[in-house]
């Protein structure tokens, strides 16, 4: 894109209902390193399932982010400017920056019913949360939510406000 690169990873493990914490295989670490060298000073907005661990809420504890043994932040921090992290698996939102990196969680949409919109300007990026919370929504979630096997209804990880709206000034300003 014009304005950033985007990037998507597979870090799940497929039907694996004893480790479900997140992985990346030797092939995308090679791809991610080229992409990021390649991206220069425009900005990168990742998107994952599972969380850079310690990065996070909750991305500290076992099955909670990409697995620590897994160098995806000796990757990441490679980067010329600012990168945006982007993931769920934890069911928080939750919003960290580490150096030139801002992590994004989201929760999953049957614990809360919202969205983030990512806005890119060209001197900053800003996430907004919108709330499409109301009663028959949330009936509808616990519909669905208590029939999927190996998921369960957490509505108590909100998180804080802080968590919900964010804005990443960019290093360099981008050209119009």
């Amino acid at each position: 894109m014009e304005k950033a690169v985007l990037i998507f990873l597979d870090t799940t493990r497929e039907q694996d209902y004893e480790i479900w914490g997140g992985t990346l295989d030797i092939e995308q670490q090679i791809w991610l390193t080229e992409v990021i060298a390649q991206s220069g000073e425009l900005p990168i907005i990742v998107f994952a399932h599972h969380p850079v661990h310690q990065t996070t809420i909750h991305s500290d504890q076992e099955n909670q982010s990409i697995h620590p043994d897994i160098p995806i932040w000796d990757i990441l921090k490679k980067k010329q400017g600012n990168g945006l992290y982007i993931n769920g698996h934890n069911h928080c939102i939750s919003i960290a920056e580490r150096e030139q990196w801002t992590f994004v969680q989201l929760a999953a949409v049957l614990d809360q019913q919202a969205a983030s919109v990512i806005n890119i300007t060209n001197s900053e990026i800003k996430i907004d949360y919108i709330d499409f919370t109301d009663e028959t929504l949330q009936q509808q979630a616990n519909t669905i939510g208590n029939e999927i096997h190996h998921f369960s209804l957490d509505r108590n990880q909100f998180g804080t406000l802080k968590d919900t709206t964010h804005v990443i000034p960019l290093k360099q300003v981008l050209k119009p």
